[in-house]
């Protein structure tokens, strides 16, 4: 068990929500520009994916020690062109979505989008309708608590499809283990390949390099309309002003990531039923290649319910399967995502010789991982001792 004071005094608090469902807190904005749990400070959780995630053994012997457990893989995209250009992607989360809400599979779906009043943070939603959800779609790279309602919708009695990052779908999976009600109210998890949640001082400094006073910022949108899509804010005054994807995520926001994702051990949602991903192709020396196109996803089954719903979403027409991806492929269609996990043990070692707290890992071999990419590791060590104390802070 973990006292929630110390959690987010740790910084590895990641804000998912859990616990002030649990306890009836609230999740408010902090100094830095994250999102954590308020008015529960003397409550105690055995839920929390900043802290610790837990690989079972069953799911070790079985899983790819990089990707984790994968059913069936392939490239595709959303059928429907308007989804598949407004997404950030290829729309298949989407596309996936409206199929579970079509077919009853469930009645609802509970994931994030644009907030009314801070155009760049992010809200809880539940949405019952394909336009409600096509309406939420696009990456949103700031602070998000999906998991801020689990427990209140888990008394009644309809079931939810639930989309999260890694670390969100983790605390649900877990939850459900201990939880009847919880396990039976959300039956599906869906999850995507992340690369850690900046602050919201990283949204401001993206309006800031283009002068944009925040209080004039009508609408934020992180990317979409084509693949990657731009960074795109809206003012009061009705301008449209835009950053390229390699420059507002590779220069900007990811400066700006939380502590805990710069030692996080599963950015690729090992946790979840189905991830869908980027499906970045890449140049000779193996760089993602971010030129504007209609966008690609990379399709990940990683249990057999998320493969039967996959496989109905093709047959139906909803998806259009483009061709197999092997799991040798992977290191080049996610560059990042190899390199974070083969080199996190050298960013969590940093942060011990610094005495911060690190979360633990069980079961997931990341001192062996990091035989595959030697090369980074001080790299990694180096990198992490001069960022833990250099968290930008912010006031709200």
């Amino acid at each position: 068990m973990w006292k929630i004071s110390k959690i987010k005094k740790s910084e590895l608090c990641i804000g998912c929500g859990y616990c002030a469902s649990l306890f009836d807190g609230k999740m408010v904005i902090n100094a830095r520009g994250f999102l954590e749990p308020s008015g529960i400070d003397n409550e105690e959780t055995d839920v929390c994916p900043g802290m610790e995630i837990k690989r079972s053994r069953l799911a070790s012997k079985g899983s790819h020690p990089v990707w984790g457990n994968i059913k069936s893989m392939f490239a595709g995209h959303a059928s429907n062109h308007d989804i598949r250009y407004q997404c950030s992607s290829g729309g298949g989360i989407t596309a996936i979505l409206i199929y579970l809400l079509d077919n009853k599979f469930v009645d609802a779906v509970v994931h994030i989008k644009a907030d009314d009043t801070i155009p760049y943070a992010n809200k809880l939603v539940v949405s019952r309708t394909a336009e409600e959800i096509i309406s939420a779609s696009g990456s949103r790279y700031s602070p998000s608590s999906p998991l801020s309602n689990i427990h209140q919708l888990a008394q009644g009695n309809e079931k939810y499809a639930f989309v999260g990052k890694p670390c969100d779908i983790y605390a649900l999976k877990k939850a459900k283990e201990n939880n009847r009600d919880i396990q039976n109210t959300f039956p599906i998890l869906i999850s995507f390949m992340c690369g850690g949640i900046p602050s919201l001082a990283g949204a401001l400094a993206v309006a800031e390099l283009l002068g944009i006073d925040e209080h004039h910022i009508k609408s934020y949108r992180y990317r979409g309309y084509g693949c990657p899509g731009f960074l795109t804010i809206r003012t009061m005054d009705g301008k449209t002003h835009k950053v390229p994807y390699h420059k507002a995520w590779g220069k900007i926001l990811n400066k700006f990531s939380h502590l805990r994702c710069k030692v996080c051990a599963d950015g690729v949602g090992e946790f979840a039923d189905i991830v869908c991903a980027d499906f970045w192709p890449t140049d000779s020396k193996g760089f993602p290649i971010f030129d504007e196109s209609d966008g690609t996803n990379l399709f990940m089954a990683r249990t057999e319910l998320g493969e039967m719903l996959i496989e109905q979403c093709i047959k139906l027409g909803l998806i259009n399967y483009l061709f197999p991806v092997k799991t040798s492929e992977l290191k080049n269609i996610q560059p990042f995502q190899y390199y974070r996990k083969t080199t996190v043990f050298s960013r969590i070692f940093s942060l011990g010789l610094s005495n911060r707290p690190a979360p633990t890992y069980r079961g997931m071999n990341l001192i062996k991982l990091s035989v595959l990419n030697p090369a980074n590791q001080v790299k990694g060590a180096i990198g992490m001792f001069i960022k833990r104390n250099n968290h930008r802070r912010i006031s709200y």
